[in-house]
């Protein structure tokens, strides 16, 4: 229950945050060139697309940007929490988002070296690119928090702790995993990603 009523006021800090704060923006210069809020939001659009004609993929890759961004930081804080609750600390949405802000860039440069790791296990030789995913993958996100650690010293300290459950963790892999490969591979393209996407990140972690 606890868990469950952070999720909704860590909703409600990124609605208020990132919906709300443009929105007061947009309303106090209707309200200094005295126009209504639905014209001024339109004069705002016009005068960002007439500053750029060609801005419309631009934008949309920005949101996109924007958009990861914010599921990275939704993972930290909300693994940061299943911490703090294991250890019965005491946390709320606010230090879970400041956190999540704070390790960021850490948790970015984290994810690219394991990424690195995985793909050249993968393309050098196929069975320890699965082997290094099975042990590292979602692991190392809880390393990253739990203990701290960043970068190879996640990816090294998370390996120690998975190297002798091997078995364990294939079984569950494959149960999560492969049924899931199958669908994405179906739906293909944009689709497939973005359905994988949620599902790493709502469901596979939290149940891994």
């Amino acid at each position: 229950l606890k868990l469950l009523l952070f999720q909704l006021k860590l909703a409600l800090l990124f609605a208020v945050i990132f919906i709300g704060v443009p929105t007061l923006a947009i309303f106090g210069v209707s309200l200094i060139i005295n126009q209504p809020f639905n014209s001024t939001l339109e004069l705002v659009i016009n005068d960002l697309f007439r500053f750029s004609p060609d801005i419309g993929p631009e934008l949309f890759l920005g949101l996109v940007g924007f958009g990861i961004i914010l599921l990275l930081v939704w993972q930290i804080a909300n693994i940061y929490a299943m911490d703090r609750e294991s250890l019965n600390v005491e946390y709320g949405a606010l230090d879970g988002l400041g956190y999540g802000f704070a390790r960021l860039v850490d948790f970015i440069i984290t994810i690219i070296l394991l990424s690195l790791l995985i793909a050249g296990g993968g393309i050098l030789f196929v069975i320890p690119g699965i082997l290094l995913t099975i042990l590292l993958t979602p692991y190392t996100i809880y390393t990253f928090v739990s203990e701290g650690k960043s970068g190879f010293d996640a990816i090294i300290h998370t390996l120690e702790y998975t190297k002798s459950h091997i078995a364990t963790l294939a079984i569950r892999w494959i149960a999560f995993n492969i049924p899931v490969i199958a669908i994405l591979t179906l739906l293909g393209g944009t689709t497939g990603l973005l359905v994988w996407t949620l599902y790493f990140t709502v469901i596979l972690n939290p149940v891994l």
